[in-house]
């Protein structure tokens, strides 16, 4: 099974080159979860070519550098290509209704995409840590129904995220940390769902995270 993947933007600290990037957590995974991923440059004119071109199940949209939100005020760089790449990967997959998984920038790339709001520094305002676990809440869903009022630990890399009342009205919450930052979403009509953490980095694939995956899979066959 072919997935498009996204990358991340990095630079290089010897000589100014900036580069697209995926861990090699993420090759781990997608070699226990059994696809073949298909990895999405930044600056290509057409990134949508990839899935209209190539038998592609699905598309994941993987995390790392914050979603810009306000062009006017910020420079056209790399960061706002990889912006546009993904929202007009979004764009066409919504409109042809391709399975997409979103995590950590992805969760909220998503939020951004159906007009929902992301908030800034959320390490500073509403005291989520980072680069640690933490517990979330999951809340009764459709998604993984059988973990529904479940308190589990999963792992905190991001300073961005979505309040509560910022999540766009065309999504619905499945997950929550301390009733104030959304830690999972999913769309009631397209097969897109997302998740604030980052099941790539955990030495094995958690329960939680195998279940989550496992939905999304069976939504791409």
């Amino acid at each position: 099974m072919l997935i498009a993947v996204s990358m991340r933007v990095t630079e290089n600290n010897t000589y100014v080159e900036q580069r697209d990037s995926l861990s090699h957590d993420w090759a781990q995974l997608f070699n226990a979860i059994s696809v073949t991923p298909i990895l999405i440059p930044n600056l290509i004119e057409d990134p949508t070519k990839y899935l209209k071109d190539l038998p592609i199940s699905g598309l994941i949209l993987t995390g790392g550098e914050s979603v810009i939100e306000n062009y006017t005020s910020t420079p056209i760089t790399a960061y706002k290509k990889r912006d546009d790449t993904e929202l007009n990967l979004l764009s066409y997959a919504s409109e042809n209704k391709i399975p997409v998984l979103g995590t950590c920038r992805g969760l909220q790339l998503i939020n951004r995409f159906f007009n929902g709001k992301n908030s800034s520094r959320i390490n500073q305002t509403h005291s989520h840590k980072v680069a640690c676990n933490h517990d979330i809440t999951i809340l009764t869903n459709s998604i993984i129904p059988d973990m529904s009022k479940q308190i589990i630990s999963v792992n905190s890399y991001h300073e961005d995220g979505v309040l509560i009342e910022e999540i766009s009205s065309e999504l619905r919450a499945f997950a929550t940390w301390n009733n104030e930052t959304v830690e999972g979403i999913y769309h009631p009509e397209l097969p897109i769902l997302a998740i604030q953490w980052h099941p790539e980095r955990n030495p094995e694939i958690t329960s939680l995270d195998e279940k989550i995956i496992n939905h999304w899979v069976e939504l791409c066959n």
